[in-house]
C-alpha cells in the first residue's frame, strides 16, 4: 500500500456538507430542485498517491465539490375491493404506481481517483452528469380481523434506468445510483 501512495501516518481531515432543496408541486407532479456543496480539508496533499494514479499535478489540500439537480415524481393508484383470498389473507388490493426521474450533475476541483479512500462517503464522490428514471409499483392489501385491520405491502417491484454522460467518472464496474444522495452513487458501466 505504501508503494501505491498510502501512508500509515496519522491524517487530519475536516469535511462539511451543505444542501439546499425546495419541494414544489404542480398539480400531481412533485418537483424537488436541489444543490449540494462539500468542502474537505486535509493536512496532506497526497502527492505520492496522485502521482501513482498518473495525475501528479493534483496537489490541493482542499477538495471543493458541488452538485445540483432536480427530482420529479408523481403517484397514481387504483383500488379494487373485489379481490379477496382467505388463503393469502387478502381483502381488497390497492395498486400504487410511482414514476420518478432524477437529473444530477456535479464537479470538483480534485479528481476522486487522486485521493486515497478512507471513507467511501467522503473521498469517492461522484462527478459528471447522470439521469435516472424509474417506476415503483406497490400492491397493498388489508389484513387482520375487525378492530385489528391494517394495511400491508404484499408485492413491490421497482425498475430503474440510469444513464451517465461521457463526462461522468466511472468508479466501479458495477453501478449503483443512490437517489437521496446522488454524490454517493457508484456510476459504473450501467
Amino acid at each position: 500500500l505504501r508503494a501505491q501512495g498510502y501512508t500509515d501516518d496519522a491524517l487530519v481531515r475536516a469535511d462539511t456538507r451543505q444542501e439546499l432543496s425546495m419541494q414544489l408541486s404542480v398539480g400531481p407532479l412533485k418537483i424537488d430542485p436541489f444543490v449540494t456543496g462539500r468542502a474537505t480539508f486535509y493536512d496532506s496533499d497526497f502527492t505520492a498517491f496522485a502521482a501513482n494514479v498518473g495525475q501528479p499535478n493534483e496537489t490541493d489540500n482542499v477538495r471543493l465539490w458541488g452538485g445540483g439537480g432536480v427530482r420529479l415524481s408523481t403517484s397514481v393508484q387504483k383500488v379494487d375491493e373485489t379481490v379477496t383470498s382467505d388463503m393469502f389473507d387478502i381483502r381488497g388490493v390497492r395498486h400504487i404506481v410511482e414514476p420518478s426521474a432524477t437529473i444530477f450533475t456535479a464537479g470538483t476541483n480534485r479528481n476522486a481517483t487522486t485521493l486515497p479512500v478512507y471513507d467511501q462517503n467522503v473521498e469517492q464522490l461522484t462527478q459528471g452528469t447522470t439521469f435516472r428514471t424509474g417506476v415503483a409499483n406497490t400492491w397493498q392489501t388489508r389484513r387482520g380481523g375487525p378492530g385489528r385491520e391494517h394495511t400491508v405491502d404484499f408485492l413491490k417491484i421497482n425498475t430503474d434506468y440510469v444513464y451517465s454522460a461521457n463526462n461522468t467518472q466511472r468508479l466501479s464496474p458495477i453501478g449503483q445510483f443512490i437517489d437521496y444522495r446522488p454524490e454517493y452513487s457508484l456510476l459504473g458501466n450501467l
